[in-house]
């Protein structure tokens, strides 16, 4: 489902995420924000939640793996992965899609930040 950043923060200020996001376009400040947003809404100030990949020197396998780790001091765990579009073996990421759901119920929120789709 296709969602622009308006519907995004309506989304989160009802306390509802989903559990991938593909954040993708030239604008590299707005990506930016997206992010800043989800990370407030999903973790909060928990940066131990949260883990940062670089898409160009990984495999959807590593991006799975950091989602499904359980983050230190317990809660979701908040992965961002930069340069998504260069991730190798992207099917596999489709173990991660699913309902969208209350932030609470996640298990993991995955933000992948490309040039495109």
């Amino acid at each position: 489902m296709k969602l622009d950043s308006r519907q995004v923060q309506q989304e989160l200020k009802q306390g509802i995420a989903w559990p991938v996001y593909w954040v993708h376009g030239p604008e590299r400040l707005l990506a930016r924000e997206i992010v800043q947003r989800l990370r407030k809404a999903v973790v909060g100030e928990n940066s131990w939640a949260e883990e940062k990949l670089d898409g160009a020197s990984i495999g959807a396998a590593d991006v799975v793996a950091a989602a499904q780790s359980i983050p230190f001091g317990g809660g979701i765990r908040f992965v961002v992965v930069r340069d998504a579009h260069l991730i190798r073996e992207p099917e596999a990421l489709g173990e991660l899609f699913g309902p969208r759901s209350k932030v609470e119920s996640l298990p993991y929120v995955c933000v992948l930040v490309a040039k495109d789709l």
